[in-house]
């Protein structure tokens, strides 16, 4: 039987066989370096400086901590998700080829699951929690950050 990405059972066993145990410590760095940090530190910066100015005086700590959160799963989702997107190009490239994906760390579908995850988190906590309207322009942010 083919799945979706037009492969077999097969080779998906294959392909999951061959990845080595990995230790916890190992997989969070990985899982970590999908969101691509420093990125997201200059974000978050970004969001910051942001926030005051377009307040005219210092966030509350309840405000700044759940956009600062929320802006952080934002970034980290498309991250991870451009780096599945990513994947071949990434071989190819000295400076990329060591990312947890193309060096064979971590599965393509890890990566993408790891991504969607974070997204998928966003949205729900971000409409139910906290900012329904800031929710879904993040939505559309990061389906921007993914594609671009």
């Amino acid at each position: 039987m083919v799945g979706l990405a037009g492969r077999t059972k097969e080779a998906d066993a294959e392909e999951v066989a061959a990845i080595p145990v990995r230790r916890a410590a190992d997989l969070a760095k990985d899982f970590l370096m999908l969101t691509k940090p420093v990125v997201v530190a200059l974000l978050l910066v970004t969001t910051f400086a942001g926030m005051v100015v377009g307040a005219a005086a210092w966030p509350s700590f309840n405000l700044a901590f759940w956009t600062l959160l929320a802006a952080r799963m934002a970034a980290g989702g498309s991250g991870a998700i451009n780096q599945y997107i990513d994947r071949f190009d990434d071989t190819k490239m000295q400076r990329t080829v060591r990312r947890p994906i193309p060096s064979g760390r971590m599965t393509p579908g890890e990566g993408l699951a790891f991504g969607v995850i974070l997204a998928s988190d966003l949205l729900f906590n971000g409409s139910v929690c906290q900012f329904p309207g800031c929710s879904a322009q993040s939505g559309g942010n990061h389906l921007l950050c993914v594609v671009i």
